[in-house]
Order: C-alpha cells, then sequence, then structure tokens
C-alpha cells in the first residue's frame, strides 16, 4: 500500500503520561491500565481532556521495550502515582494517518523509512502513534492512526 507522508512543523504539547517496560509482545497488553490510571488521574484533577489525543511511543530498552502512553493536555501536570507530566517535542515531522487494524501498522513505519532515506531525511527521535478515533467504538478497518516522526530540520 501506498502511503502519503507530509512534512508538518509541530508544536511542543504537554502530557499526562505513563511509562513502563514490557517484552516486545506484551506492550500492549499494559495500555489499557495506563491509559485507564491517565483518564482517571484527569479525571480526578479537574483537567479538561475531551479533545486530548492519546497516543503511544516505544523506545528499545535492551531486550524489552520502553512504553509511554499519554493524553495531551492543555497545560503542564503534576502527576500522581504513575501518571507523570511531560511533552511531545516541537519538531519537524514525518506523518501518515492509516486507516486499518493496528496489526498493519508496522508498513506504515516501513514506508517512513524509506522515505526518509530516498529524501535524504534523518530521524531525529523516536516516532510515536496518535489514535484518532476510539478502538472501543470503531471497528478495526477503520481505525485512524497518525504516525507521527520527528526527523532533523534541514537535512536532505
Amino acid at each position: 500500500m501506498a502511503y502519503e507522508i507530509e512534512v508538518r512543523h509541530l508544536a511542543r504539547q504537554d502530557v499526562a503520561m505513563v511509562r513502563y517496560t514490557s517484552a516486545p509482545s506484551e506492550v500492549g497488553a499494559g495500555l489499557g491500565a495506563a491509559y485507564g490510571d491517565i483518564g482517571a488521574y484527569l479525571h480526578n484533577s479537574g483537567l479538561e481532556h475531551d479533545a486530548a489525543t492519546v497516543y503511544m511511543r516505544v523506545r528499545p530498552a535492551g531486550a524489552n521495550r520502553e512504553v509511554e502512553a499519554g493524553f495531551t493536555v492543555a497545560g503542564p501536570v503534576e502527576g500522581a502515582g504513575r501518571v507523570r507530566p511531560g511533552s511531545l517535542p516541537e519538531c519537524e515531522a514525518a506523518v501518515v494517518t492509516h486507516i486499518g487494524p493496528y496489526s498493519t501498522l508496522p508498513a506504515v513505519y516501513s514506508a517512513i523509512q524509506a522515505w526518509l532515506t530516498a529524501n535524504g531525511r534523518e530521524s531525529a527521535d523516536y516516532p510515536w502513534e496518535a489514535y484518532l478515533t476510539d478502538p472501543q467504538t470503531t471497528p478495526q478497518e477503520e481505525s485512524r492512526t497518525e504516525v507521527i516522526w520527528p526527523i532533523r530540520s534541514g537535512s536532505r
């Protein structure tokens, strides 16, 4: 499948997030609890999050993966329990909107990597996924996910 890759300049965004370490095959298993903890924290704190973007970022951590699950928020948070303040960086990024099941997302990552090479661009940081539809109410075939991959400004 061919993907349309758009280069965007993204503003820094404050987030409420949970980080956990997981085996690669178990990354998804902890997401529900992480998102639940964040949602409860935001609700209990009275912080507006109806327009929040839900995201996930995964980084290698030896044989495991460090998972960052979060919600964007309108301003800094203090955090409590597992929920911590953080931010998504201001950056230039290659962005693809994927429609379909999460299981087909690896093709998007491959397409962006090929695009980076073909266009002389370099990765600036680890990518993240922004979930544009609710998996509890949207059929997998209609799921919309943005893959956002920070790139070095001016690299070509």
